[in-house]
C-alpha cells in the first residue's frame, strides 16, 4: 500500500519533526486510543445518547486532523453537530454507519503505515 486514502504520512512525519521513533510511538498510541474512543462512541450510539454521541465525536475529531484524515474530521464534525442540534437518530445512524466503515479503513491504513516504520 503505497498510497493512502485517509491518512497523510507526510503530514504525520512533518508533525513529528521526522523523528521515526516519535512517529512510531505516536501511531502506536493512536492505534490503541482511537479504537477505544470509537468503541465508546459506538456505545453512545447504541444507547441513543445524543449528548454522549456529540461528546465522543468531538473527542475523536482532532485526532483525525493530526494524521491528515481530513475527510474523517469532517464526518466526525457532522456527527457531532447533528447530535448537538438534536437531530433524530434516524438521521444520525446513516452518518455513523458511513463513518464506521471509513474509520475502520483509516485504522487499517494507520496500522499499515505503523508497520512500515523502522
Amino acid at each position: 500500500m503505497n498510497s493512502y486514502t485517509y491518512i497523510k504520512p507526510e503530514m504525520i512525519k512533518t508533525n513529528m519533526l521526522g523523528d521515526e521513533q516519535m512517529i512510531k510511538t505516536f501511531i502506536g498510541m493512536y492505534l490503541t486510543h482511537c479504537q477505544t474512543d470509537f468503541s465508546n462512541l459506538s456505545q453512545a450510539i447504541d444507547q441513543k445518547d445524543l449528548a454522549a454521541i456529540a461528546s465522543k465525536a468531538h473527542h475523536i475529531k482532532p485526532t483525525m486532523a493530526y494524521i491528515g484524515a481530513n475527510d474523517l474530521h469532517v464526518q466526525f464534525h457532522e456527527l457531532e453537530s447533528s447530535a448537538r442540534t438534536g437531530v433524530k437518530l434516524a438521521v444520525i445512524m446513516p452518518i455513523f454507519q458511513t463513518l464506521k466503515i471509513n474509520f475502520h479503513a483509516m485504522m487499517q491504513e494507520l496500522d499499515h503505515f505503523y508497520n512500515t516504520l523502522a
